[in-house]
């Protein structure tokens, strides 16, 4: 008996010896030099131009300053002197931006540099690396190994190391990385091409490729000017022999098995009372409500509401919205227009596992959200003559009513559909967040100012092809109707985004935002949104969602996407529904449908 308990024991000392694996000690030393060594190309100088030929300037900055060829300076030219109002003190005069300098040879104690600017640049201008942030912009990795090397978990940790600087600002520009479809080197060029021809758009963009030699992982990169359109600094750093290929995601905490269904929505929320959330999925005739238990990795059924053959799914909501400790369904459907709109609120009774009507066929858009505690519905009417949205209401679940209250002029022209009303930091303040043809706005919902946006194609839950009256077809989520590459033609203009959910969230002391972009198999008669996607997590900063490099690239199409805590921690977890079209032998498609969660990791 004592042999064997010592051959247990050793056994989990060698186990324990393998996972704390140096591989990890040396990629994380490696990650941190690498930082500084970024650092180490922006160290703030200021210094003079002291001739110029053409293009060509020398500067009174050189070798024994730390300069070296790459470099890049900004140029300056001071201008009128400003005084204190009061004491009459010089406090420092006007500057003129010029353009920059890029350095490519150096001296002892001067630098040779190529001018690029408005210009012309002369002698006794002012050159400088401001001690103010630089922006720094991450492109994505390209792995070059062929093993599956665990990018993410490079990019967040290098991305970490170099926030600790306090050295840049970080961004990974959404705008310009949703036109990467693929990781490749042409599509960085692309991508750099529109960085540097943005005049908003300064600082300097970190491209790169982890590569395998001689059994050894390096990150090989470059660190690029988006003023110059030049290479900064070149690196190529050893990150060691393993501890980079994961078996499984480290974050994904659940991973269901596939329906064999068409998957439209899911919600979150505490639907029975007991304190813990289910999820509410609907398919394409009926809305089911599971129980999850991750460490089971089991979906436990507790009951079904059947929807109308025909109905077609415009959104689902679960929030608590009359107090009452128990979250409702909201369910809005359409016909095969998407002009009869019906919704309707149902709730859950757990002791018989049924489902009754609080409000049932509103000929409207019904939206529910718990905000601060408090439940709030949207609703919003939608012309049947030209299929344009009213200005969205206010409204509040009394009893088994829905009382509607004032008008919100801010949001007059969006669709509901997609929307969420969140509080974030302004005292007492709401805001929505609405999807305006995939591009994400944060507006004032009273007065309609835009808080923040982002540019893209975010949360394209489909398309949809509104063709003109009196004749109104759509091609939604992929289902029936295929269109002719004439009607495709034909109606191109009239193609709209069908907005799916873009989720605000809060888990711990921030604010997160969770969406996704779909990336279509084909366009035209075998058209399907659901082939691949990436799904992508910012945070908020006080004033903006800021890329925390958080992404994952998905095998399938995203559905929808909520937040709740299933694991029991105290912290929301990421949950993401997704399907994928398959063809059968007779050329049909069907759909099949899966849950996955992820735990949310800073």
């Amino acid at each position: 008996m004592m042999k064997r308990q010592s051959w247990w024991f050793l056994s989990l000392i060698l186990a324990l010896l393998c996972f704390t694996s140096p591989g990890w000690a040396s990629f994380e030393a490696s990650l941190k030099d690498l930082a500084q060594d970024i650092v180490q190309d922006f160290p703030p100088l200021e210094g003079r131009v002291v001739s110029v030929r053409g293009d060509w300037a020398v500067i009174d900055l050189g070798r024994d300053r730390g300069v070296f060829p790459g470099m890049v300076f900004t140029v300056f030219r001071p201008g009128k002197p400003y005084y204190h109002p009061i004491t009459g003190v010089l406090l420092g005069y006007t500057e003129e931006d010029l353009g920059v300098l890029q350095v490519v040879r150096t001296y002892p104690q001067a630098s040779l540099a190529f001018f690029r600017g408005k210009g012309p640049v002369r002698s006794g201008d002012g050159v400088r690396i401001s001690a103010s942030k630089i922006n720094l912009y991450l492109f994505p990795l390209i792995d070059k190994t062929g093993e599956g090397f665990n990018l993410m978990a490079f990019t967040q940790r290098l991305r970490a190391y170099l926030g600790d600087t306090g050295r840049f600002n970080i961004f990974g520009e959404e705008r310009v990385i949703l036109t990467i479809s693929t990781a490749s080197e042409g599509g960085y060029l692309e991508a750099l091409r529109k960085l540097e021809a943005d005049p908003k758009t300064k600082g300097a963009a970190l491209i790169g490729a982890i590569v395998k030699e001689g059994g050894n992982y390096y990150f090989q990169g470059d660190l690029v000017s988006l003023d110059t359109g030049k290479r900064i600094d070149h690196f190529y750093v050893m990150l060691g022999k393993g501890g980079w290929r994961p078996l499984i995601e480290r974050d994904l905490l659940f991973a269901s098995a596939n329906w064999a269904d068409n998957g439209l929505a899911m919600g979150t929320g505490d639907v029975d009372g007991d304190g813990r959330p289910e999820v509410a999925i609907a398919f394409k005739n009926r809305l089911d409500l599971f129980k999850v238990d991750v460490k089971s990795s089991r979906m436990k059924l507790l009951a079904s509401f059947r929807l109308k053959p025909k109905a077609r799914l415009i959104a689902l909501d679960v929030a608590d919205l009359n107090g009452d400790g128990r979250a409702e369904v909201v369910i809005s459907t359409s016909d095969e227009t998407l002009f009869a709109l019906r919704s309707s609120i149902i709730s859950f009774d757990p002791s018989n596992r049924t489902w009754k009507y609080l409000v049932r066929g509103k000929e409207e858009i019904l939206r529910g959200f718990n905000v601060e505690g408090q439940g709030i519905v949207l609703t919003q009417e939608i012309s049947t003559e030209t299929a344009q949205p009213y200005i969205p209401r206010l409204a509040h679940l009394v009893g088994n009513k829905l009382k509607e209250g004032r008008k919100l002029e801010g949001l007059k022209g969006d669709l509901i559909c997609g929307a969420q009303m969140v509080a974030l930091d302004r005292e007492g303040g709401l805001e929505v967040l609405v999807n305006e043809g995939g591009r994400l706005v944060l507006k004032d919902p009273l007065k309609g100012a835009t808080l923040w946006s982002m540019n893209g194609i975010f949360g394209n839950w489909g398309m949809a092809f509104f063709f003109r009256q009196p004749l109104a077809r759509t091609f939604y989520q992929g289902q029936e109707t295929e269109l002719e590459e004439k009607d495709f033609i034909q109606y191109a203009e009239d193609v709209k985004v069908v907005a799916g959910r873009s989720l605000v969230f809060k888990s711990g002391k921030n604010h997160y935002l969770a969406t996704f972009t779909n990336i279509p198999e084909a366009w035209g008669v075998h058209f399907s949104p659901y082939d691949k996607s990436r799904l992508r997590l910012f945070v908020w900063r006080g004033s903006f969602f800021d890329d925390i490099g958080w992404l994952r690239r998905i095998r399938g199409g995203v559905v929808d996407v909520q937040a709740a805590d299933i694991n029991g921690d105290g912290r929301k977890d990421l949950l993401v529904l997704i399907k994928r079209g398959r063809r059968d032998r007779e050329g049909n498609v069907r759909y099949y449908t899966r849950l996955l969660i992820y735990k949310v990791v800073r």
